[in-house]
């Protein structure tokens, strides 16, 4: 899918607005399946990307608010049940009940092997407990995000490749060297990319030019 491109000047704003486009499709594009495990679908550099360099998808959002309306609509429905489903209840609490029965469990047994006083036994349920509600928000996000990857994997993709769809274009009209926008993805199956693999469901794109 193409979109319509109405040229803006180039320079440092078109530089901008490309890198706000590559934040935006790296932020969608770990929403597919297979999903990562853990409490949140992003690596810990993507992380630290996004909160260094968050304000370049603002920009692309506030000069072509377009292009984030058709992504927005594209991601209605995945974005009204990732906001109002709660997963399985029944199934949360019974594992949420488990790993407080086994932390209660290890501390009893901690108390009677290793004598402790009332601080350790306290310090010790207090670091059971942040480890297996880590280890349980783990499992909740990464069940949570595995249902939704499946069900809308047509609807991101789409809005992904709207995004590279533009990019594209807006890289060649102005021309911009592809090589200083790198995508860092977790898949190669959009088209107008060139890809090399950096791993396991890992893989850096570039705009065809």
């Amino acid at each position: 899918m193409i979109i319509n491109i109405n040229l803006i000047s180039c320079g440092g704003f078109s530089i901008k607005l490309v890198e706000g486009l590559c934040v935006y499709v790296m932020r969608l594009d770990p929403m597919r399946a297979p999903v990562s495990v853990g409490v949140t679908q992003y690596s810990i550099s993507v992380l630290f990307m996004f909160l260094f360099n968050g304000n370049r998808q603002k920009f692309l959002v506030k000069n072509r608010p377009d292009i984030n309306k058709r992504v927005k609509e594209i991601m209605d429905s995945f974005y009204k049940e990732a906001m109002g489903s709660s997963g399985n209840g029944k199934l949360e609490s019974i594992v949420f009940l488990i790993l407080v029965l086994i932390m209660l469990g290890l501390s009893t047994a901690a108390l009677v092997i290793f004598d402790l006083n009332l601080f350790n036994l306290l310090l010790l349920g207090v670091l059971l407990f942040v480890v297996f509600f880590y280890l349980y928000l783990v499992w909740a996000s990464t069940c949570g995000r595995r249902i939704l990857a499946k069900r809308y994997d047509g609807d991101i993709k789409l809005a992904v490749q709207c995004l590279i769809d533009y990019g594209i274009e807006f890289v060649r009209e102005n021309d911009l060297d592809p090589l200083d926008f790198p995508l860092k993805l977790r898949h190669d199956d959009y088209d107008g990319l060139v890809y090399e693999k950096k791993g396991r469901n890992k893989f850096v794109g570039v705009f065809k030019k």
